[in-house]
């Protein structure tokens, strides 16, 4: 999918959170995995009309009416 936006630094983030925070994560419920991302091509089509932050700068920059002009607030999270 080459229209996403890179987020592999977002999934490291919650990866390291479930390991390190363990204590907090229910035993109940679906069991916590490792979030992965891949950069190889995929069948998934375009999901049309996010927010400019889940494209691609470059792809967006060629695709510019695929995209809505709704605000999402990305958050930057600091981790230790």
């Amino acid at each position: 999918m080459p229209w996403r936006r890179d987020i592999k630094k977002e999934l490291n983030i919650i990866n390291t959170q479930c390991l390190q925070e363990r204590q907090i994560f229910s035993p109940r419920g679906a069991k916590v995995t490792k979030h992965t991302y891949s950069s190889n091509l995929s069948l998934h089509p375009l999901l049309d009309g996010l927010s400019q932050l889940f494209y691609d700068i470059q792809w967006l920059g060629e695709n510019p009416d695929v995209s809505s002009d709704e605000i999402f607030p990305w958050m930057y999270v600091a981790t230790r």
